[in-house]
């Protein structure tokens, strides 16, 4: 798997592994977590339309977007604690 580091520091554990192209990666990260595209997008400060032609397999994106979007599908301490 690919190792992505949270803004607030440490890393996480994405589920993007190199075995699973990028398309696929993203829908069901962003799925497992119950996210719209607009909700994603909002999240990994990425236009909604391209993470559409993300999904879609139309475009690929850039290691370092991957890496916003990725780690912006983590879930969050506090869903955790609840």
């Amino acid at each position: 798997p690919v190792t992505v580091t949270h803004a607030r520091g440490g890393p996480i554990a994405a589920s993007y592994t190199p075995c699973m192209n990028t398309a696929e990666s993203i829908l069901e990260a962003r799925t497992r977590e119950g996210l719209s595209q607009s909700q994603l997008a909002v999240r990994a400060d990425v236009p909604q339309p391209n993470l559409s032609a993300y999904e879609s397999g139309r475009v690929q994106p850039r290691p370092e977007t991957l890496a916003r979007i990725m780690a912006a599908t983590a879930e969050r301490p506090s869903v955790v604690l609840q």
